[in-house]
């Protein structure tokens, strides 16, 4: 769908071509990913890590959590340090407990191979 939309903006470069809400969120789903694909990888080459977990009630009266990771980024190259930090996503929380929230935190750490001992 969206190669077929860029297909006709492309081919009509002087008409308004806006993106559908199903094309839009499609696109954004695609960056999204690749962002959380790129984000570990970043973090595993540069070694050192934090994270901020932050749970607060949603517009849906529902608790989430949200995760954000702060790493040292060193560029090889030109030599320069930085710190980043990247926010990536909203986590529904299905139990207030501190244990459920260091259970998450702990398979989200796993499933991403980020060493605890590099946080």
């Amino acid at each position: 769908m969206l190669r077929n939309h860029l297909t006709c903006a492309q081919a009509h470069r002087c008409a308004v071509v806006y993106l559908f809400p199903t094309v839009r969120n499609q696109f954004n789903g695609i960056i999204a990913e690749n962002v959380r694909c790129k984000l570990p990888r970043s973090i595993k080459r540069n070694k050192w890590y934090g994270i901020i977990f932050n749970t607060t009630p949603g517009g849906s009266h529902r608790e989430q959590m949200s995760r954000i990771i702060r790493y040292v980024d060193v560029g090889f190259v030109t030599k320069l340090v930085e710190v980043r930090e990247s926010y990536s996503g909203f986590i529904q929380v299905h139990s207030k407990g501190a244990n459920s929230n260091v259970d998450w935190i702990a398979h989200m750490l796993k499933r991403h191979m980020l060493p605890v001992v590099d946080c």
